[in-house]
């Protein structure tokens, strides 16, 4: 049997073939509140979405997150039907100053789905070797350093904002972090 809890709080027992039709926390034992009806709004809506591969920010359920790859997700506005895409890594995902609702639902599922990537972990002060591409340019292996924002830097200081990183080990300090 499954659990599925609505924005409202109310949760919906699900135990196939049915639906269990006493509706917890809304004080309703059966069908035809408004609050009940809000929480089976929220079960099929849930439902076909992830029957869709998508995934829905609780904070921002206007905008539906289809992921790509590991790394990058598709942003759908439902109000327009208009779609961006945001990298895990990339200066959407991380500067806070410029978060829009729609950034802000990419980032929420980052942070809900983990990478397995170790870069994406990269602390302050950490010195990593990337293999990355950036502007359709072949392959380039470099260090980079973190900055206090947890952005990678070359070795000029200049913050590098849309690579595709390929792979990466940490380099200083010394450890396990590859």
């Amino acid at each position: 049997m499954n659990t599925f809890t609505a924005s409202n709080g109310i949760k919906i027992r699900i135990d196939p073939p049915y639906l269990d039709q006493k509706f917890e926390g809304s004080g309703w034992h059966g069908l035809g509140s408004e609050a009940t009806t809000q929480a089976l709004r929220e079960f099929f809506q849930n439902e076909r979405d992830q029957a869709n591969g998508w995934w829905r920010s609780a904070s921002h359920p206007g905008f539906i997150v289809h992921p790509t790859s590991e790394d990058i997700v598709s942003v759908l506005d439902e109000r327009d039907g208009t779609t961006l895409s945001y990298r895990r890594n990339g200066m959407s995902t991380r500067d806070v100053t410029a978060r829009t609702p729609r950034a802000s639902a990419a980032v929420a599922y980052f942070d809900q789905h983990p990478s397995r990537n170790a870069w994406d972990q990269a602390k302050v002060g950490e010195v990593w070797e990337l293999v990355y591409e950036q502007l359709g340019e072949p392959s380039i292996k470099r260090p980079f350093t973190v900055d206090s924002f947890g952005h990678f830097r070359n070795t000029s200081g200049v913050r590098m904002g849309d690579l595709i990183i390929l792979e990466g080990r940490r380099i200083w300090p010394e450890g396990d972090a590859s």
